[in-house]
This record gives structure tokens, C-alpha cells and sequence, in this order.
């Protein structure tokens, strides 16, 4: 299975648990963690799995985006961040374990 940085993937008795791993930023989503999440359901829809559930790790299930991540970004690459977050949102609600 793939290792990610911002994420862990499990495989749990028929069902696959993505979890958020970056406690100490309060789960914030970067542009990284986008594409691991992204990849990850794409490996789960292709998958047998009949389900998925997204967790986190520590106390805040999620922040929203890092704005440390977003701060560093000219107009492209902001639009390139919104275009992949709107890509995950599509395939959480798309892919057929949800």
C-alpha cells in the first residue's frame, strides 16, 4: 500500500478508514494532502472495499484549508489548489463506497 505524508490509509474487515494526520495543524488540508486524499479514493474505487470512512487524528477532525500553504501561492497556483479541492469533493461524493 502507498505511503503517504499528511494521511494513513487502512484496510479494516471490508472497508477502507483514510485518516487525516496532521494533529499539530489541526488537520488542515495543503495541496499535498488533497492529492494523497484524491489518490487514495481513487485506489478505493477501484477497489473491493464496500466502504470508506474519513477520520482524523487528535482532537479537530479538520480545519480547512492551511493557510500557510495558501499564503505561498500566486493566482494560478491558488486556482490550481481550488480546482483539486473541488476535484476531492466530486469524488467523495462519485465514488460508489460513500
Amino acid at each position: 500500500m502507498t505511503t503517504y505524508s499528511g494521511i494513513t490509509v487502512e484496510s479494516l474487515d471490508g472497508h477502507v478508514e483514510l485518516t487525516l494526520n496532521r494533529p499539530e495543524k489541526r488537520n488542515s488540508l495543503t495541496l499535498v494532502v488533497i492529492e494523497e486524499l484524491i489518490d487514495a479514493l481513487e485506489m478505493v474505487r477501484q477497489s473491493d472495499a464496500f466502504g470508506v470512512i474519513l477520520a482524523s487524528a487528535g482532537p479537530v477532525f479538520c480545519a480547512g484549508h492551511d493557510f500557510d500553504d495558501m499564503v505561498a501561492r500566486d493566482l494560478p497556483q491558488m486556482r490550481e489548489l481550488m480546482q483539486r479541492c473541488s476535484r476531492l469533493m466530486q469524488l467523495i461524493h462519485e465514488i460508489p463506497q460513500t
